[in-house]
């Protein structure tokens, strides 16, 4: 015990949330980045947590790869979808062939790249 404030960083580890195009979870925000809604307060006031988000397609970290291409890390947020209908084809083909995006054969355009990163 201590009568001094203490200063710590506290983790809140969130579920991961799959891309998998045959599941729609639950989200409360799926178009935020705080798309589970999470507050934090102290002492009863809110408190803007600083947000760390992690994306990994087969068990691979992929961060740095959706950050170059700007494609959200949130897969189901609309913003994710577009960005990916705006990638160059080489990176599209890349992506399908780690596993990061699938495309559908199905789909109306060149491009209807879905994600499969959680």
């Amino acid at each position: 015990n201590t009568d001094k404030d203490v200063e710590a960083i506290v983790a809140f580890p969130m579920p991961d949330i799959s891309g998998d195009p045959e599941e729609m979870p639950a989200i409360p925000e799926n178009q935020s980045d705080n798309f589970l809604g999470f507050e934090v307060t102290i002492d009863g006031a809110p408190a803007k947590p600083e947000l760390e988000q992690k994306v990994f397609a087969l068990g691979i970290d992929i961060s740095a790869d959706l950050k170059a291409q700007n494609v959200p890390f949130n897969p189901f947020a609309d913003a994710a979808k577009a960005a990916l209908a705006k990638l160059p084809k080489a990176v599209a083909d890349d992506w399908v062939n780690r596993g990061i995006i699938i495309e559908d054969p199905e789909g109306d355009s060149d491009q209807n790249a879905t994600p499969s990163y959680a």
